[in-house]
């Protein structure tokens, strides 16, 4: 029997039955798929496995929600991956280009992240995305803007580690936020 407690997952294989005694999943971490096999998004290995990956966690879901957060790496760990895009490394990562300012600054790659979560999306409705480490109401709106324009259509939440979105809340909200 599920609960109303939903499961957090770092790339681990989940059964059916492990799956049926949760309301769904809150939380894909996907840097952990990418450091699973050494590989950065911009790689076709790494985009089959996450395309993969969420696909069976999806099925084995069914409907109940499942809520992938789109990579969430600093550009220090980028650099040890195969098919970094940029290499820098950065002394104060956390507030640097950490996860939507690294996606505002690379977008070419983020939206091949995109495209993964869109191609998902056609066979599994239940699949959410959230945006790591946004700081603001204008970040989110930049950042859905790429996501809708790549086709995604799903639901759309945020991390809420930043201060700031407590202050912004409302706004979240109002321009239609589904998860926090």
């Amino acid at each position: 029997m599920a609960t109303n407690i939903f499961l957090g997952v770092n790339a681990e294989k989940i059964t059916k039955d492990l799956a049926k005694e949760f309301a769904g999943v809150g939380l894909i971490r996907s840097e952990y798929l990418c450091r699973n096999i050494n590989e950065y998004v911009t790689t076709e290995k790494c985009k089959a496995y996450i395309k993969n990956y969420l696909a069976d966690i999806c099925n084995i879901f069914d409907e109940k929600e499942v809520w992938y957060r789109f990579t969430d790496l600093t550009g220090n760990e980028i650099a040890t991956l195969n098919g970094a895009d940029d290499i820098f490394i950065e002394k104060w990562h956390f507030i640097g280009t950490k996860g939507v300012r690294r996606h505002l600054s690379h977008i070419k790659t983020f939206s091949q992240e995109c495209l993964i979560i869109k191609d998902v999306y056609e066979k599994y409705k239940n699949l959410g995305v959230i945006i790591p480490y946004i700081k603001d109401i204008e970040e989110y709106k930049k950042i859905k803007s790429i996501i809708r324009r790549v086709g995604y259509e799903g639901k759309i939440g945020i991390m809420a580690e930043i201060p700031s979105i407590l202050l912004e809340i409302d706004s979240f909200i109002k321009e239609g936020v589904d998860n926090i």
